[in-house]
């Protein structure tokens, strides 16, 4: 029963009478090759019984089939049920012994062919039958990593339910998550965080320094992908110590900078370790337009010397983000008093009336030359 064909000699032309699965050139064939190439399904059950009543002999002298055996493309008995279209048959191979991670020569496993092939069908049938979610490529790629690449949705979400490490990133260290969104799979990304991703997770970033996902998505101007993110922790803060909304700030991303600033949880007056708020990264960057999104928090925004960022940028000779900004409440600050050398109080004084301490006299945008 393990006999397997010679190659054929060339002949004029094909018989006709052959079903499409059959061809004369493919060699090295069982008689169970050949009974699911004509597609035969009582030879088929014929030879499975004899293989059981094989197993469950007393005596050594049965010839129990060998159901790993390949023909000259590579393919097992299962492998040619399944690419021929005979779920009925390769339904009752594996438990007759057909193993359903036996590799190929190029070291893929039907998984991973089915998967190659952007076959969900036959995909989720080896699934349902337990192939092996763990065994990688010779490129080192995880099933999961596969069914991302080759945008397989329900192949995905079948691979989660069955228990994959959602965190294991690619050669380029990119995580399942990140690919998901990056391939346009919202659904999927969706799955992995109900599966319990961490949307959270560390990874490479530019320097070989390490970000969160939505820093990067905030970094790269990847809107949609910041989109998905923006629902995630958005005050964690990067190797830097900037928190999501700083990289949009200095990236002068206006629509994720007004999702980060609606989200519930937003912190606007925490500090890089540079001692930046996100307002004081925008007089930085000149973002006019980052700007006006935060000009609600200007009022209370005030740093070490309890100074308002209106009362620091007119320091800085900024005058146009004053111009910008509604700042016109007194905030208490200090001035540095030229007769004793020290700081002391200052008076009330509003962002416009601050610049004759420091020598920054407003601009006047209606006034003469």
């Amino acid at each position: 029963v393990d006999l397997q064909t010679e190659e054929a000699l060339p002949s004029a032309k094909e018989p006709a009478s052959l079903p499409s699965s059959a061809d004369s050139s493919v060699y090295l064939q069982t008689p169970l090759h050949m009974t699911i190439a004509y597609n035969h399904p009582d030879v088929v059950s014929v030879i499975l019984e004899q293989k059981a009543n094989a197993l469950h002999a007393t005596n050594n002298l049965q010839i129990i089939p060998d159901f790993s055996l390949k023909d000259s493309r590579d393919q097992t008995v299962l492998g040619l049920a399944l690419w021929t279209g005979v779920h009925t048959i390769a339904a009752q191979l594996p438990g007759s012994g057909a193993c359903i991670s036996d590799t190929m020569s190029d070291g893929q496993t039907l998984l991973h062919m089915a998967m190659q092939r952007q076959d969900s069908k036959n995909t989720l049938f080896l699934l349902e039958h337990q192939a092996d979610i763990n065994v990688r490529t010779q490129d080192g790629e995880m099933a999961l990593q596969l069914a991302i690449r080759n945008q397989l949705p329900l192949v995905a979400d079948a691979i989660c339910t069955r228990g994959a490490d959602t965190s294991v990133p690619d050669e380029k260290g990119n995580p399942p998550l990140w690919l998901t969104l990056a391939n346009n799979l919202e659904d999927v990304a969706s799955t992995l965080v109900r599966r319990g991703c961490d949307a959270t997770c560390w990874g490479p970033g530019p320097s070989g320094c390490l970000q969160a996902l939505l820093h990067r998505a905030i970094d790269e101007n990847n809107e949609p992908i910041a989109c998905f993110f923006f629902f995630f922790k958005p005050v964690s803060m990067d190797a830097e110590g900037r928190a999501p909304v700083h990289v949009a700030v200095s990236k002068q991303h206006g629509v994720i900078i007004q999702l980060l600033i609606s989200h519930p949880d937003i912190h606007l007056h925490v500090r890089d370790r540079q001692g930046l708020t996100p307002f004081a990264c925008a007089v930085t960057y000149k973002n006019n337009k980052t700007q006006g999104c935060l000009q609600l928090w200007l009022q209370e925004d005030v740093d070490s010397r309890e100074l308002g960022l209106c009362h620091t940028a007119m320091m800085l000779g900024l005058e146009e983000v004053v111009e910008l900004s509604p700042c016109q409440a007194p905030v208490w600050g200090l001035f540095h008093s030229h007769s004793s050398g020290k700081e002391v109080p200052s008076v009330m004084l509003t962002p416009e009336r601050f610049p004759s301490r420091t020598g920054n006299a407003p601009r006047q945008p209606h006034s003469e030359p």
